[in-house]
């Protein structure tokens, strides 16, 4: 049985993807901050996620110290590195904390690996590290990323650069997984499909910046935690490859974000009051995932339709949890 550490396992994607190989036979380290730091929200999915029965170690990834006893505690074959600060616009307030988090995190775990078992480390990325430049464009994994439009991307893009560079010295590889704005069950309230559909059910004003023909490249978190486990079986060099460094995980297919409220409307058949407001510092027009690479490592969807899929699921969970909805 392969084991597994998941870091910031009880963030948002962490937390379905532990579920999601505990489901499927691994053996599954789930790591991430002291209780007493957590956040309401993370309190939830770690209660929920404790009944799931993961193995569970409380570890600070700002610390290099905490990585290593990590690491040599549970020796880990495979580690998705998912602990992060996440969020455009509070970066922006605390781009020191973000700093420090993100990159100093990451390579604290890169550095603590050298001694360990560990053969591969998934860094979770974000397609914020395109900045802006690519608007009306498929973002290709070989695209620029030196041009971010927010320290939280700023984080990512250095992460992944520094990774890279880190690279031909490491005896074990190290791939960024560039998510494409993910939603689903146990989501961020932060994001538009939790703030759409508080909003919708609680009769309140939906406030859109700009006009709402923004194109997000959606992304149902079932879809990324199946792609994801795939990963863990796949053979880079049978493949030729071995020099892949970054990888896209968005269907390609981008939705506006007046038609994602218009979708959510009509699966809870409420009407929505919408309100347009003005731009916001750090976001971006569009985000549109070049797929070529997925295919060829074998990742396309298996189910066609998957953001409609992803939002029947979501709504499903939404209306079965309306309380938490609510609270955040």
């Amino acid at each position: 049985m392969e084991t597994v550490l998941v870091t910031g396992a009880f963030g948002f994607i962490g937390s379905n993807l532990t579920k999601y190989l505990l489901k499927h036979g691994y053996r599954v380290i789930a790591a991430d901050q002291s209780y007493d730091e957590m956040a309401p929200l993370a309190r939830e999915r770690f209660n929920n996620l404790n009944r799931q029965f993961p193995e569970i170690d409380l570890f600070d990834i700002r610390s290099l110290e905490s990585c290593k006893n990590v690491l040599l505690k549970y020796s880990p074959t495979t580690v998705f590195h998912l602990a992060a600060l996440p969020g455009i616009r509070n970066s922006f307030d605390s781009p020191r904390v973000y700093w420090e988090t993100n990159l100093n995190g990451s390579l604290n775990l890169i550095e603590a690996s050298k001694s360990s078992s560990v053969r591969t480390i998934f860094l979770a990325s974000s397609s914020s590290v395109y900045g802006s430049i690519l608007d009306g464009q498929k973002s290709k994994e070989g695209d620029r990323i030196d041009l971010p439009v927010s320290p939280y991307a700023a984080t990512k893009a250095a992460m992944e650069m520094m990774a890279s560079s880190l690279s031909p010295s490491l005896s074990y590889r190290v791939i960024s997984l560039r998510f494409f704005t993910v939603f689903g069950p146990y989501g961020r309230p932060d994001m538009a499909v939790w703030k759409f559909t508080k909003a919708l059910l609680s009769g309140e004003v939906i406030t859109l910046n700009g006009d709402g023909s923004q194109l997000r490249d959606f992304t149902p978190v079932s879809d990324l935690t199946t792609k994801l486990e795939k990963l863990l079986r796949i053979s880079w060099q049978e493949k030729g490859l071995d020099e892949v460094t970054a990888l896209n995980l968005g269907s390609g297919s981008p939705m506006s974000i007046l038609d994602l409220v218009n979708s959510l409307s009509s699966r809870l058949g409420i009407a929505p009051l919408v309100n347009f407001g003005g731009s916001v510092l750090g976001d971006v027009f569009e985000t549109r995932s070049h797929t070529a690479l997925q295919e060829k490592i074998g990742l396309q969807e298996e189910l066609s339709n998957g953001v409609n899929r992803g939002l029947d699921v979501w709504v499903e969970w939404a209306l079965a949890n309306k309380n938490l909805l609510k609270t955040y």
